[in-house]
């Protein structure tokens, strides 16, 4: 469950070009969060900070980052008795509740951030990046099911209350942005052959081998 939404310190979109406005009370500062020129399409990277003119602050760029919802394992153990075929997808896939996570995810971003998002989807608002695994693909569009379900104008299909919103990949091979831990830094290569050279690791390690 997520928690109910409540109105947040974000003007609504028609207001966003009235710095005079007032507020009756204190606004809080917004914390916001900058992402590299490379990470999205130069039309969204013209957007502003967020701007701030004494008691009231307003949204002009938001950005949210969350993990895939729940998986089946990534892989096993020597002595598990229980085979990959246990999984309907295999390892390493999203499941039902997973689904189910992304799309009450998606719902709840809508409820939250009503004044500022429009309600339905436009391309030139919004743009969705996801690691090139299925199960973040597949979260991404689960989220987004929730997030912007389609309007009576934007229907396709009355039997099917959902409509296609891009996601956005790079191959693995390529992924410098969104992958934890990054195995394309130099540095953070040096540190980790470092840690599995130390004694206390290998002995730690033998216990679950």
């Amino acid at each position: 469950t997520f928690p109910q939404p409540t109105d947040e310190p974000v003007v609504p979109m028609e207001e966003m070009q009235s710095p005079t406005a007032t507020a009756e009370q204190e606004i809080p500062e917004i914390m916001t969060l900058e992402f590299p020129e490379t990470a999205i399409p130069e039309h969204q990277t013209l957007a502003k900070p967020v701007q701030q003119h004494k008691k009231h602050t307003w949204h002009q760029l938001l950005g949210r980052i969350f993990r895939h919802g729940d998986r089946s394992p990534v892989s096993t153990f020597p002595t598990n008795t229980v085979n990959e075929d246990v999984w309907p997808q295999g390892y390493g896939q999203l499941t039902k509740i997973g689904i189910q996570q992304q799309y009450e995810l998606g719902k709840y971003l809508k409820a939250r951030y009503k004044n500022f998002l429009s309600p339905s989807y436009k391309q030139k608002e919004i743009y969705v990046r996801s690691t090139d695994y299925d199960r973040t693909i597949m979260s991404a569009q689960a989220n987004l099911a929730g997030l912007f379900p389609p309007s009576a104008s934007e229907a396709w299909n009355r039997d099917i209350h959902w409509q296609p919103i891009p996601v956005h990949t790079v191959p693995l091979s390529e992924e410098k942005l969104l992958m934890y831990p990054n195995f394309h830094c130099p540095h953070f290569n040096e540190l980790l052959q470092r840690v599995k050279g130390e004694a206390t690791f290998r002995k730690t390690l033998k216990q679950y081998m």
